[in-house]
């Protein structure tokens, strides 16, 4: 009879190590997300001369998906900008897509995102829910005073009710 604990255990730790290096890949790739009380904007910055290169106010309910490809070049690639950033907008519960622009940036040692907040609260121009608003009468006005000077129309708003006494025991026996 053959044991067969050896081969598992060295299945499983093969297996193991080939999970744990398909782990360590990276696509330096970033998503950005803009939400009325989190409108961002992200920034590129070249880290060696402190310039900015690129930049975009993600617009509310938008996401802004970015990759970094360093073992690439642009057709524009001059000087220090030797890799190419692709980007695109686009709705927030989209989690793939092409990314149809580009520009070209510094390798990753020489580049930085920045991302800041911008006033908030800030609400979406198109695509965000709108209630319905319903015309109202104008408020009551009496020549150029403003409603809020007018004498109340009922007395009653100014006087609130009178309240019954409450007795509370005491607790003294």
């Amino acid at each position: 009879m053959t044991n067969r604990r050896p081969v598992l255990l060295t299945a499983c730790l093969g297996l193991m190590s080939a999970l744990l290096v398909g782990c360590s890949s990276s696509k330096d790739a970033y998503s950005y997300e803009s939400t009325p009380y989190q409108p961002l904007t992200v920034t590129v910055v070249d880290s060696t001369t402190g310039e900015s290169l690129w930049a975009m106010d993600v617009p509310v309910n938008q996401k802004l998906k970015m990759r970094f490809y360093d073992d690439r070049t642009v057709d524009d690639a001059t000087g220090n900008r030797q890799a190419m950033m692709r980007w695109d907008l686009m709705e927030p519960s989209k989690n793939s897509g092409s990314l149809n622009n580009e520009i070209a940036v510094p390798l990753a040692h020489s580049r930085r995102i920045d991302v800041t907040l911008r006033d908030v609260p800030e609400f979406a121009t198109s695509g965000g829910y709108v209630a319905p608003r319903t015309p109202s009468e104008a408020p009551p006005t009496s020549g150029d005073l403003l409603p809020s000077e007018m004498d109340p129309q009922d007395g009653s708003r100014d006087n609130p009710p009178s309240l019954d006494p409450i007795d509370i025991p005491s607790d003294d026996g």
